[in-house]
C-alpha cells in the first residue's frame, strides 16, 4: 500500500503575532507492506515521510520540520 497527500492552508491569521495572509503546507509520502504468509503473517511494516513548511513569525508554535517515522503494525483479532 502506498499513499501521498498534500495539505495547504493559507490566508492564516495570527492575532497574538499581528500576522495575517500567511501560508502553511505539508507533504506525506507513505510507504506500506503486509506480510501474507509465514511465522510473520499479519505483519504490519509501514515508512512515512512528511515534509512540513509555514511562514510564520519567529516565536510561533508550529515551525518547518521533517519526520520520517517506521510503524510495524499488528492486527489481532478480537472473537
Amino acid at each position: 500500500r502506498s499513499r501521498l497527500r498534500y495539505v495547504r492552508g493559507d490566508n492564516i491569521e495570527l492575532a497574538a503575532f499581528n500576522a495575517d495572509d500567511r501560508k502553511e503546507r505539508e507533504f506525506q509520502m507513505e510507504l506500506g507492506y503486509v506480510v501474507q504468509s509465514g511465522p510473520l503473517k499479519n505483519i504490519g511494516l509501514l515508512a512515512r515521510k512528511s515534509i512540513y513548511r509555514n511562514d510564520f513569525p519567529a516565536g510561533a508554535a508550529f515551525r518547518d520540520e521533517n519526520q520520517t517515522r517506521f510503524i510495524v503494525q499488528y492486527s489481532l483479532p478480537l472473537w
